[in-house]
This record gives structure tokens, C-alpha cells and sequence, in this order.
């Protein structure tokens, strides 16, 4: 399986037990896509949802209503590259250990989450109209600047607490979720992997996750950590298995009709935690299957994956996606 190194160096193989970096460009062109269908996302809702009556030719932008299903992806592709290196060792554990693990992914993700954390909230206060109700999708923050909003903030568990979660800047949430599932893949995931396989821990994963939601914590999309688990299990099978070229085309296919059916089924519960939830598994899983897919290419092979595999390989657009954190943070 031959993938490119982020420098210009020559082509090397990915089932390799070096500890070296595993750069597939495509990802870039994945996480920029689900960054923007986001940002469009938002934009939609503040036409669509704010009372006014959009104009006929509104009606073709509607399928950006589900745009709630770019955190789904981002959380596969998450599981998939922080398994990747793991999976081309002997056995499942973290080269250098959790705490090393620990400080690269809060250097990663925590100065920019609190510089634009400390943005919003002087925003807000410098703003009277971002504290008080206007009939727009901006009042699920509210209350948005309170000791109890902040403090959560500040500790990354405002997503447990229904009104914290969206308040002072809506996209927040995620990013405490997504450091939370860093841990449990640190500290629970992987031991798991080790002793039962990377399959039977994200079923694990997703019986947790409907243990939750059954509970009444559905409001945090504890499913998401099953998603991770599928990229897990996804990065296995790029480093352990390989798609023959001839089911490339097919593979793709599947998985977007299946992301067509489970929007559509969706649609009548897609504001409750069931619809959520069932648009986001299959979404997941069908994110998981493309870039096992496209991960597995042989060079020169001229299929319909290959090819999508170079638009999203496309220079603008992996410079997008290299910024697709701080445009998640900050739109």
C-alpha cells in the first residue's frame, strides 16, 4: 500500500514498522469538505430558521440542513489517523507512551480552543444583542456567559450539561468530545484492541454509547466514540488488509447510497436523538469505507476512486483542510 510522505521524499509502504509519519493527502481534501459543509451549515440555518421566508430558488441549498453530520466524519477520520501508526507495530500501544500522547494532542487542539474561547466571551460581553434573544439560531447559546458556562468551558466538559453545551460558541462542543474520546482510545480503546481485536471494540464502543443514550445522555452524541472506533477498525484494515481494485467502484458506491438512504429515513426524527443518530452511524461508516477505499490504491490504477482520490488530493484543497480546526473554531 503506497502512500507519500508529507515532504517530497519518495513513496513507501505504510505496512512499514518504522516510526515515521503516514501522510495520505486525500485526508486533507475529506476533513476541508466536511469543515465547509459545516461553515454552509450554519450559514443555512441562520436563512431557514430565523422566521423570515426564504425565496423559492432557498429550496435547492436544503440539503445543507445536514450539515450536523461533518462532526461524524471528523471523528472517523480522528480514529483512523491516530491508529494508523499503532497498527503498523506488533502490538497496539502508543509508541511513546499516554503522556507524550497526552501533550501532542493538547498542543494540538487546546491554544487555539482557548484563544477563541477568550475571543467569544469578549465578544459577547462587548455586545449587548449576543446576550439576549433574536429569533435566530444564535439564542441556543443562551444563557451564554454565566460562572457555570465558563468554568465547563474552561475544564472542556460543557458538552455533559444540556445548557452549556452550545453557549458561548456552539462548535465548542465537539472539540470537548473529541479530547474526552482521545482518552477513553488511550486509556480503555486500545487495551481492548489488544485483548479482543479492533472489531469487537467498537462494538464495545457502540453498545456503551446506546447504554448512554438510553440513560438520557443522548444530547452528547455519545455514539461519536463508536465512530472513532470505526476508524480504528478502518486503519487496521488499511495497514493489515486490501481492496481489490475491481470492488473499489462498487465499495463507493454502497456507501453512497447509503448515505442517501439514512438521510432520507432520518428526515421525519431528524431533529430527535434517534434520527441524529442513525444519519451520523451510517454516515460514519460510510466516511470509514471511502478511505479504506481510497487508502488503497494501487499507483497508476485508473478507477473512479483513484480519481477521486487526486480531486481530493487537490493542492487549495488540503490547504483548507490543514486549516479546517481553526475554521471549525472560529466561523
Amino acid at each position: 500500500i503506497r502512500v507519500r510522505r508529507a515532504t517530497t521524499e519518495p513513496e513507501w509502504d505504510v505496512t512499514s514498522t518504522e516510526h515515521e509519519r503516514v501522510y495520505l493527502p486525500f485526508l486533507d481534501g475529506v476533513r476541508a469538505c466536511a469543515a465547509l459543509f459545516v461553515v454552509l451549515h450554519h450559514l443555512w440555518q441562520f436563512v431557514a430558521l430565523s422566521g423570515s421566508i426564504p425565496p423559492p430558488w432557498f429550496q435547492a441549498f436544503s440539503v445543507l440542513k445536514y450539515g450536523t453530520y461533518g462532526v461524524a466524519v471528523f471523528l472517523v477520520i480522528s480514529g483512523y489517523c491516530l491508529m494508523l501508526p499503532i497498527a503498523r507495530q506488533p502490538v497496539a500501544r502508543l509508541p511513546h507512551g499516554f503522556g507524550l500522547f497526552a501533550r501532542r494532542r493538547g498542543l494540538r487542539l487546546l491554544p487555539a480552543y482557548f484563544l477563541v474561547l477568550i475571543a467569544s466571551v469578549l465578544m459577547i460581553v462587548a455586545f449587548p444583542s449576543l446576550r439576549s434573544a433574536s429569533g435566530t439560531p444564535w439564542d441556543v447559546t443562551l444563557p451564554n456567559v454565566t460562572f457555570g458556562s465558563i468554568t465547563s468551558h474552561v475544564f472542556l466538559v460543557h458538552n455533559w450539561v444540556e445548557t452549556w453545551r452550545w453557549s458561548i460558541n456552539p462548535p465548542m462542543w465537539s472539540i470537548a468530545l473529541e479530547l474526552q474520546v482521545y482518552a477513553v482510545f488511550a486509556l480503555a480503546l486500545l487495551p481492548l484492541v489488544r485483548s479482543i481485536g479492533a472489531p469487537l471494540c467498537a462494538a464495545v464502543a457502540f453498545v456503551v454509547s446506546l447504554v448512554l443514550t438510553a440513560v438520557g445522555f443522548g444530547f452528547m452524541h455519545p455514539w461519536m466514540l463508536g465512530l472513532f472506533a470505526v476508524g480504528v477498525v478502518a486503519a487496521q484494515v488499511t495497514v493489515r488488509g486490501r481492496q481489490r481494485s475491481s470492488r473499489d467502484t462498487t465499495l463507493l458506491f454502497v456507501a453512497g447510497v447509503a448515505v442517501v438512504v439514512a438521510t432520507v429515513a432520518a428526515e421525519p426524527i431528524h431533529s430527535d436523538v434517534l434520527g441524529n443518530m442513525i444519519g451520523e452511524v451510517v454516515v460514519g461508516f460510510a466516511t470509514a469505507t471511502v478511505i479504506v477505499v481510497l487508502a488503497s490504491q494501487e499507483e497508476g490504477f485508473g478507477s473512479v476512486s483513484a480519481s477521486l482520490a487526486q480531486a481530493l488530493s487537490w493542492r487549495p484543497l488540503r490547504t483548507v483542510g490543514r486549516a479546517s480546526y481553526s475554521l471549525y473554531l472560529v466561523h
